[in-house]
């Protein structure tokens, strides 16, 4: 629902919530009975998200027209942004997206109580469903990568257990790990190749397999392993569908640490320079600003 005047191009503003309205209270009533889901357009400012939530909306779409027009004015567009959403901390807007996408893959591989679960890759998004895993109550989180100082931030983010694959086979490593048994669930994070015929190898049967790695060249695998030997289920993950509601809650109430996955801070003017730590290993997340 839009608010909209005759002289209008574009909306200018969002549906006035300040005083009770029950003619909309009636309607969104009506529609949703109707089996019609209801979003509101709206400012952005809390008391009238309250009040969109007191009116039992599902959803709401924020006008930002003050942020859109402060571009072309005497004040910083980023001075708007913080008045919008001043109780959020940019290192933790930056990580929003790829945490709902993080929480999308976790939620893909069905943890149980007590699983044990390995987790293929310790950079920014591996580091993310590290923390969202340990919401699952597993049994034992053992994190894979073949970078140490990735590998330390993920024992401080909660991992039991952790694997260079530079220097441990890690198939034999969980096997030894599980008593023989094999792991519950595998995350593969990582976009290597390598990585996909490990998880395999090293599930347990009726096992589940979790891809979420973009690959940059094409893998095989035996699938008599999937099937005739194992009946293992096989999960694809991408992006992350109904997950960002959760994603800004577990950022806002600290559930979900940003402080070791931003790990650098740069002028926007210095990205190259950013592209070029990333590359070579010196840091995970690197966060640009534009008002430095």
């Amino acid at each position: 629902m839009v608010p909209e005047r005759r002289e209008e191009i574009t909306t200018e503003g969002g549906l006035d919530l300040s005083r009770p309205n029950p003619r909309l209270r009636e309607s969104t009533r009506r529609l949703e009975e109707a089996g019609i889901r209801v979003s509101l357009f709206i400012d952005p400012d809390l008391p009238t998200i309250d009040a969109a939530k007191d009116l039992g909306v599902p959803a709401i779409e924020l006008h930002t027209g003050r942020y859109s027009h402060s571009w072309r004015q005497n004040h910083s567009a980023l001075d708007e942004l913080d008045h919008l959403f001043g109780d959020i901390r940019r290192e933790d807007g930056v990580l929003v997206e790829p945490l709902a996408c993080a929480i999308h893959a976790v939620e893909r591989g069905e943890i149980q109580l007590g699983d044990t679960v390995v987790l293929a890759g310790a950079g920014t998004l591996g580091l993310l469903m590290l923390q969202i895993i340990k919401l699952k109550n597993p049994g034992q989180i053992i994190v894979t990568d073949a970078k140490p100082e990735r590998l330390e931030m993920a024992r401080a983010l909660g991992a039991d257990r952790t694997i260079n694959v530079k220097e441990t086979d890690p198939v034999a490593k969980v096997k030894s790990l599980t008593d023989g048994y094999g792991t519950d669930v595998f995350i593969e994070a990582t976009g290597y190749a390598s990585a996909v015929v490990q998880g395999i190898d090293m599930l347990r049967k009726l096992g589940t397999f979790v891809a979420f790695g973009v690959f940059g060249e094409k893998t095989s695998a035996d699938w008599s392993i999937i099937g005739d030997r194992k009946e293992l289920n096989i999960h694809g993950a991408h992006l992350g569908p109904d997950c960002y509601p959760k994603a800004i809650d577990y950022l806002y109430r600290g559930v979900v640490k940003s402080e070791l996955i931003v790990t650098n801070k740069l002028p926007l003017g210095e990205f190259l320079q950013g592209i070029d730590r990333v590359l070579n290993g010196k840091g995970v997340k690197i966060m640009l600003d534009p008002s430095a």
